[in-house]
């Protein structure tokens, strides 16, 4: 019996609830180890809006104590032709297009780290440089503010609305869970 509990906690616990692509587990376990200096299980926070909307969140948990978040998120961006286009022969399917990224914060929701893990759209992948997306370390997700405190970006304007306004979504999910 002890050690199927041994197997269970080792194989289950650092595991996703959502079945995310390995590559990508990989790349959030290794950002989350390297912020943490330790492996820590994840506690996905229920949310009906946000995992409605292909978004999650994590509590990052150390034994009993909670050290940080983790907000993985499928975000929407318009692409060209598409969200400032009334046109009656684009679908609505047709008018979106979407990234992925990931940001991991301490307890107080400070952001540590924030990377893209897949973006398909044809415009913006500016958003995706290392150096840009490191702008929004350090600050609090309620204090972003794209072109204030987060540099606008030519070419990505939009990508780079989408992605401010969608991090400050970790801040209002744990303010209405707590």
């Amino acid at each position: 019996m002890k050690i199927i509990v041994l197997v269970f906690a080792v194989i289950i616990l650092p595991c996703f609830a959502q079945n995310f692509p390995k590559n990508w587990e990989n790349k959030m376990e290794k950002a989350i180890v390297k912020q943490f200096s330790a492996t820590v299980a994840k506690q996905e926070i229920k949310d009906d809006y946000i995992n409605s909307k292909n978004k999650h969140l994590y509590k990052l948990v150390s034994g009993d104590t909670t050290k940080g978040y983790l907000y993985v998120s499928k975000t929407q961006a318009c692409h060209i032709g598409g969200c400032g286009n009334n046109s009656t022969n684009i679908s609505s399917q047709s008018i979106y297009e979407y990234f992925t990224y990931f940001v991991i914060t301490d307890i107080n929701t400070k952001i540590l780290h924030i990377e893209m893990l897949e973006y398909a759209a044809e415009r913006g992948f500016e958003i995706c440089n290392k150096r840009w997306l490191s702008k929004f370390v350090g600050h609090e997700p309620k204090n972003l503010s794209y072109g204030r405190n987060i540099d606008a970006i030519s070419g990505a304007t939009i990508s780079g609305l989408a992605i401010t306004g969608d991090v400050t979504n970790i801040n209002v999910i744990l303010e209405e869970n707590n």
